[in-house]
């Protein structure tokens, strides 16, 4: 998963549970092949499996095994990012339930919400200046606006001080 935000809008639930089903059907076959191992050893040890036959079958089982084995290492890290990121959005959600009412926005508030900021170099094109930051925020990280999203924002336009005015409009 790579957008944690998508579980403030109910989250690729699915996608988790067929990876653990997966990740379920890759740790019984891996405890298939182990038992292929024994009793194709058991088979050889008795005289009832010839050694050619032993060695390619064991050749053929070790490398299943270390294809299964890599697929569910891999499984098992995106379930574990994907518990690990749907924690960080569960506490995320719990500090905005905190501050839902909140009456004056202080540096405390601001410092809980925002991780970092990333202020890139200003841009002058045909006469105005522009300059992207971008806001990081605690436990989900960055959330880019969506296209639509930045066209219907309205423009933002303020007096800072005498002779500087800032202006804001989402980058296209």
């Amino acid at each position: 998963m790579d957008k944690p935000w998508e579980l403030l809008e109910g989250g690729p639930t699915q996608l988790l549970n067929m990876r653990k089903r997966t990740a379920e059907t890759l740790r019984q076959r891996v405890s298939e092949l182990d038992a292929l191992f024994e009793r194709s050893f058991e088979e050889f040890t008795l005289g009832r499996l010839p050694e050619e036959r032993y060695t390619k079958l064991i050749q053929k089982y070790e490398n299943e095994q270390t294809v299964v084995t890599k697929q569910l290492e891999a499984i098992s890290r995106e379930i574990e990012l994907h518990q690990d990121k749907t924690v960080s959005v569960e506490e995320f959600i719990k500090v905005i339930r905190k501050h839902s009412t909140i009456k004056k926005l202080t540096m405390a508030i601001v410092r809980e919400f925002i991780d970092e900021i990333h202020i890139h170099q200003a841009v002058r094109k045909n006469g105005h200046t522009t300059q992207q930051i971008d806001i990081y925020y605690n436990c989900i990280g960055m959330i880019p606006l969506a296209p639509e999203a930045r066209e219907t924002r309205k423009k933002v336009e303020m007096e800072t001080r005498k002779g500087v005015a800032l202006c804001y409009t989402p980058a296209a």
